[in-house]
């Protein structure tokens, strides 16, 4: 198949950094799609017979638009690298790799590591743009390195506040403006006392992170405190959370369904595993849902997707899973069935039961399908009068088992 497509990352200065290449599939396209600031560069390199069309927003629905050209020579727009948080991320759903070709530049991230001398394999590299400001949260930790791409020219100093009240206000935040351009500048200063209030839409940020002995902890995030979460008592307990993601085993970019999702304290912990995974909260009651979509703002992860309703109807229209947890009472072992149904191949399912009659449908269900029980008993110190003593937590049956 012909690689109608191609995709061209362009840096501010347009021209002088084109390749050759790149220059000859520009003037031989039949249709250049792009955005307004990609034009204004490019404009003196496109020819005028060939029709400048611009993206909608969201960049998806012009998906339409450019399968109308399919058979003929089109070139897509992209800043810097398209494969890093650009638009060949975006096609790359929709057109094969037999479709497309992609021709490089270099990337916001790539360009403010050379000029701090930073390694980007010590670089947390993430997007805020058209992200809510909270997303870099998943990421903080002591001594941490992270480069975010901008929305605009409001985020640096949003994000300065959001380190400030996260206990990160002595970090050194770098902002890098237009950078490759004659306007191109850096400033740096502590985030508590960053006093530019907008700086230019094409912008970078750099974050040292400096934590106080207090500041809050995130990144990588399993076995947060139970005071992270709010609840109303539908709770999995940090210890018993522990062992329960790592009966899930977190892995790149897959996606955990977590039924009875309480106060989300699992979903939210996978998701904090590895910026790349994906999770869907399902919760019958509003009030916990209202919890869950809190608490998954609070500790940098919107991205959680919370599905309202009683599984398992909910479930019917929901992507396949590479695992899944099942919290609370096991009232239906209909519901372990047909997870297990729709559970990928490779894939683990963790079910916790704190009353007997659950723990008999698990052992039950562990009997058909070849799974692992566990009692889990923990006891947490405590004052008793004016000593300390050991007090109980319930009693925890878990089932896990694999798919093969």
């Amino acid at each position: 198949m012909n690689r109608w497509i191609s995709i061209i990352g362009i840096t501010p200065t347009g021209r002088s950094d084109l390749c050759k290449e790149s220059q000859k599939i520009i003037g031989s396209s039949d249709a250049v799609f792009g955005g307004e600031r990609h034009f204004n560069i490019m404009n003196s390199i496109i020819p005028d017979d060939i029709p400048k069309i611009l993206w909608k927003s969201p960049i998806s629905e012009s998906i339409s638009e450019i399968e109308g050209f399919r058979g003929k020579r089109v070139t897509i727009l992209a800043t810097g690298d398209p494969m890093v948080f650009g638009v060949g991320s975006t096609l790359s759903r929709y057109f094969s790799k037999d479709e497309m070709s992609v021709l490089p530049a270099p990337s916001a991230f790539s360009l403010a590591a050379a000029r701090l001398l930073w390694p980007l394999t010590e670089v947390d590299c993430i997007s805020l743009h058209g992200r809510p400001i909270v997303s870099i949260r998943s990421h903080l930790a002591n001594r941490k390195k992270i480069i975010a791409l901008s929305n605009d020219g409001k985020t640096p100093g949003e994000v300065c506040k959001d380190l400030i009240a996260l206990g990160y206000g002595e970090s050194i935040v770098t902002v890098l403006e237009n950078m490759g351009t004659t306007s191109e500048s850096i400033t740096t200063n502590t985030a508590n006392k960053w006093g530019v209030s907008f700086s230019s839409d094409l912008n970078t940020i750099a974050i040292e992170c400096i934590g106080e002995s207090k500041a809050k902890i995130f990144a990588g995030g399993i076995g947060l405190p139970d005071r992270a979460f709010s609840n109303k008592g539908l709770l999995t307990k940090r210890e018993i959370r522990v062992l329960t993601l790592a009966a899930l085993k977190p892995n790149l970019g897959q996606l955990l369904w977590d039924v009875g999702a309480g106060s989300g304290s699992v979903s939210i912990e996978w998701l904090l595993s590895n910026p790349n995974n994906h999770a869907i909260a399902i919760e019958k009651d509003q009030t916990s849902c209202d919890l869950i979509r809190k608490n998954s703002i609070s500790l940098g992860v919107p991205r959680l997707m919370i599905e309202k309703g009683t599984a398992p109807n909910v479930l019917q229209n929901m992507p396949n899973p590479d695992a899944v947890f099942i919290g609370g009472g096991i009232t239906d072992d209909k519901i372990l069935r047909i997870c297990w149904s729709r559970l990928n191949t490779g894939g683990r399912i963790v079910a916790n039961s704190v009353t007997t009659n659950g723990e008999q449908k698990l052992y039950k269900f562990s009997e058909e399908i070849g799974g692992r029980m566990i009692r889990i008993q923990v006891s947490r110190s405590g004052p008793i009068g004016k000593y300390i003593g050991w007090k109980s937590l319930n009693p925890i049956t878990q089932l896990e088992a694999f798919k093969q």
